[in-house]
């Protein structure tokens, strides 16, 4: 799984609302439960492998269902536009 922050690509994903609130509000509802599975894992006091294994356990199916939204709405959007 390749780690990254999610803040960038929230943002524009959040700018894109305006346009298009119905799939940029369904892919923001998706990062959100990303955001869910990190603060339970810190709340948890998790580190390390922990750490590790409730990411992948959490997140990989959040992060399956949005590459699977996205992939689906792909040739919905305009490429130049917001949205895409």
């Amino acid at each position: 799984m390749e780690v990254g922050c999610w803040v960038d690509a929230r943002r524009h994903f959040r700018d894109a609302l305006e346009s298009d609130r119905t799939r940029m509000g369904a892919v923001l509802l998706l990062i959100a439960q990303l955001y869910a599975v990190e603060k339970t894992a810190r709340r948890s006091g998790l580190h390390g492998e922990a750490l590790l294994l409730a990411r992948e356990h959490g997140a990989r199916p959040v992060l399956n269902r949005l590459q699977e939204y996205l992939v689906g709405i792909q040739h919905q959007v305009l490429p130049k536009s917001e949205a895409g």
